[in-house]
């Protein structure tokens, strides 16, 4: 692969509840760990605009680490109270202090006894992958949010939360958050997405008041059954994100399964969404034949995003899924998989599965792009890393979701499939001269 595109597929906890944090509006996070720990968050969401070397870090250094660095962290909650402006701030503690035993609760407490709005969460690296940091610091502000502030717990029947779909590891995440709220809104419903533009604390006091959660990955369960057992709130497990009419509308109806919302407004919102993509589909019919857009593929990434496109293109677009791989994190020992089903971050085994299945599309991540040159096969992006495009607030879930997907996988195939006959066109001229 070529110097700088080589990025982590998944890393760790810490870096997963950094990146979780700094999506929330005015949220700071306080890194109690090496200055190596930022300076790696910087270098993982590099791509996605976000500048890790902004945030607030003890910088703990040798000394630290052999005497203890809990008066380190004292002064750098202080200090960031006064410099950084927020409504909440996030003491986490990585690696080095973890190890040692720094006593990161202590010095929280201390910062709250004299009036300032400061949880903690220990996450180092150790514990897990950036899924778990995600997971862990959402329950850590859940669980603390109450101790410093008063939360909404009267319920409002048609509020709902949003988990699972994870800031910065999900590459779609502001434009999926964006239609799920579009597609909820739709059906009558207030929606909080806790994450991206506009969602701050507000939002997060909220959480105990929602008719019901909404999880779209594994990722999200614990999170759902820790605000069950808190507040009594019902959660749906998707497991998966919805992409395109069929899936998105099975997901609507297991909402108004649960919710009580007028059903005759929702089948007309529902048959108008269904035309527009039956509209889009029918102007691809000519480039799907002409250019021979029907293939077997193999996607790569996390489960909950590789479940929802595969089910889509297969369903809706007709092409053939030959391997489904997992990148996420095991969570089960004996957990079991279907066939053509793996689980794997490892780059050299992602792409020998992908050799062996004899594929001839590959959706995955710019770590793919080496094997799908070497295989002469088109690639589209859909899971992280992405490092050849910025993406702001496009969305592959939902009603506009596979309509995107359809547009952007389109325009992949058009032009390899258009370089394919130019190749076999100037090979005909170049035996013809001879």
């Amino acid at each position: 692969m070529a110097q700088g595109v080589e990025k982590s597929r998944n890393s760790c906890a810490l870096q997963g509840a950094i990146s979780t944090i700094s999506e929330i509006n005015r949220v700071v996070p306080i890194v109690h760990s090496t200055a190596g720990c930022t300076i790696q968050q910087a270098m993982v969401n590099s791509v996605s605009g976000y500048n890790g070397f902004d945030i607030p870090s003890t910088n703990v250094a040798e000394k630290h680490v052999i005497f203890g660095g809990g008066s380190r962290l004292r002064e750098q909650i202080k200090n960031t109270v006064k410099v950084v402006d927020g409504d909440l701030y996030v003491a986490l503690s990585g690696c080095a202090p973890e190890l040692v035993g720094d006593d990161v609760i202590t010095m929280t407490n201390e910062a709250q006894e004299q009036g300032e709005p400061v949880i903690y969460y220990k996450a180092p690296g150790f514990k897990g992958r950036f899924h778990l940091g995600y997971e862990g610091v959402v329950n850590a502000i859940i669980n603390q949010l109450s101790t410093i502030t008063a939360v909404n717990t009267s319920k409002q029947n048609d509020l709902v939360n949003i988990f699972g779909i994870i800031p910065n590891q999900d590459v779609h995440w502001r434009g999926n958050l964006e239609e799920l709220r579009r597609i909820l809104e739709g059906i009558g419903l207030k929606v909080n997405t806790l994450f991206g533009f506009g969602q701050g604390i507000e939002a997060w006091k909220d959480i105990p008041s929602a008719a019901l959660n909404i999880v779209f990955s594994k990722w999200g369960v614990s999170i759902a059954e820790n605000l069950k057992n808190k507040y009594e709130t019902p959660f749906l497990n998707l497991e998966s994100i919805p992409v395109g009419a069929k899936d998105t509308t099975s997901f609507i109806k297991k909402v108004t399964n649960l919710l009580v919302i007028d059903s005759e407004e929702i089948e007309e919102y529902i048959n108008e969404e269904k035309e527009k993509e039956n509209y889009y589909l029918n102007n691809l019919l000519n480039l799907y034949v002409d250019y021979n857009f029907q293939k077997n593929f193999g996607i790569v990434g996390d489960e909950s995003t590789v479940n929802g496109i595969s089910s889509f293109l297969s369903k809706t677009f007709g092409l053939i899924s030959k391997v489904n791989i997992y990148t996420d994190p095991i969570q089960e020992e004996d957990e079991v998989l279907g066939e053509n089903v793996y689980r794997t971050d490892d780059l050299n085994e992602i792409q020998e599965i992908l050799k062996d299945n004899k594929v001839e599309l590959i959706l995955g991540s710019s770590l793919e792009k080496e094997v799908s040159e070497e295989l002469n096969i088109p690639l589209q992006v859909i899971s992280f890393p992405e490092v050849d495009k910025v993406i702001l607030n496009k969305s592959y879930l939902g009603f506009n979701g596979g309509i995107n997907i359809l547009e952007d996988l389109s325009t992949v195939l058009l032009n390899y499939e258009r370089k394919l006959q130019q190749k076999i066109s100037d090979d005909i001229k170049s035996l013809l001269a001879k």
